[in-house]
């Protein structure tokens, strides 16, 4: 048996996730990793917080495909990184996620439905777009 005190609690529509509106939003990389995928067939793939740069309280997670056999996921990520970077990239590099953190990039976001639940909204990011300096 447990004692519960809902005094003050708020109503589940308050505090339930809500997308951001379409648009373009400057936001702050609060996290990256790597993250191996569950199905030896697959390759790891990135996971990136972004946060509103000026509400850090909101974040979108953008997953960035890491197999060079993915023209499509190569191209995603390296797009990413050079306006992330500001600069052009090519050839090898030595990706070290703690320094993607602390960086800006803009985006223009959408709303979709999730494929496992099409009810329920999620964000997506249309394009990555340089913060200009």
């Amino acid at each position: 048996m447990i004692d519960l005190n809902f005094s003050g609690t708020k109503k589940l529509e308050d505090v339930k996730f809500k997308p951001l509106e379409d648009g373009q939003y400057t936001f702050t990389v609060s996290g990256a990793e790597i993250k191996d995928s569950k199905d030896p067939t697959k390759k790891a793939s990135m996971k990136v917080v972004l946060s509103l740069t000026d509400d850090p309280t909101k974040t979108i997670w953008q997953w960035l495909y890491l197999d060079p056999e993915s023209e499509y996921g190569m191209a995603v990520l390296k797009d990413f990184l050079e306006k992330l970077y500001h600069t052009e990239i090519d050839g090898n590099i030595t990706l070290d996620t703690e320094d993607l953190v602390g960086r800006e990039i803009q985006a223009i976001v959408t709303q979709e439905p999730r494929q496992d639940k099409p009810k329920l909204m999620q964000n997506v990011v249309v394009e990555f777009i340089a913060v200009p300096f």
